[in-house]
């Protein structure tokens, strides 16, 4: 009687395992293609940069940005108003490492910055860019044109880091500074 309750015990729990295996597996499948489906609507058209409708800012204040030669390629870092931009900006010295490289080997990359601060944040996300230790111009889209010439554009912060090559079109997407497997393949691409 014991046996046949102890595998009866183990049946259901071999059930429940399968069961609960084949759930999560259909779960990161979804996922995955919900990823894959967002990373080829963001590749399905050039991104439009808008730069000219953006006011640029840099520690010392407004600034110029003028590019003689059009980079080969941009790795481009939008922060949308969805997050608090002042508290991103703060963290954005992160990327100087990043920066110096590319400057130092002379590579076609150059990092795009743009930041689309609430209305009531502006003016902090201006304190942030002058003390935020960013060796870089940041763009400010008090507009919002880059998302509007950019519908094709997720929601999720994951996917607004994006290497563009020299046709605006996105070759990678992700962040390398938060992810060393990014990192690795830009440096493939762009360093060679």
């Amino acid at each position: 009687m014991i046996l046949f309750k102890m595998k009866k015990t183990i049946n259901l729990l071999l059930i429940i395992i399968t069961s609960l295996s084949g759930f999560l597996c259909l779960v990161s499948c979804s996922e995955n293609h919900d990823i894959e489906e967002k990373i080829s609507s963001l590749q399905s058209q050039p991104i439009k940069l808008c730069l000219d409708e953006m006011r640029c800012r840099n520690k010392y204040g407004d600034t110029i940005v003028v590019d003689s030669v059009k980079p080969l390629y941009r790795m481009v870092v939008y922060v949308d108003s969805s997050a608090c931009s002042p508290c991103t900006l703060d963290k954005m010295y992160v990327w100087n490492e990043s920066i110096k490289k590319a400057r130092r080997l002379g590579s076609m990359l150059k990092h795009v910055f743009i930041v689309a601060p609430k209305p009531e944040q502006i003016e902090d996300a201006y304190l942030s860019i002058e003390s935020n230790g960013l060796d870089s111009p940041v763009y400010v889209d008090t507009a919002y044109a880059f998302r509007k010439a950019n519908p094709h554009l997720p929601e999720e912060r994951m996917y607004h880091s994006f290497l563009l090559d020299e046709k605006d079109s996105v070759v990678i997407v992700g962040n390398p500074i938060e992810n060393p497997k990014i990192d690795s393949l830009i440096n493939v691409i762009v360093f060679k």
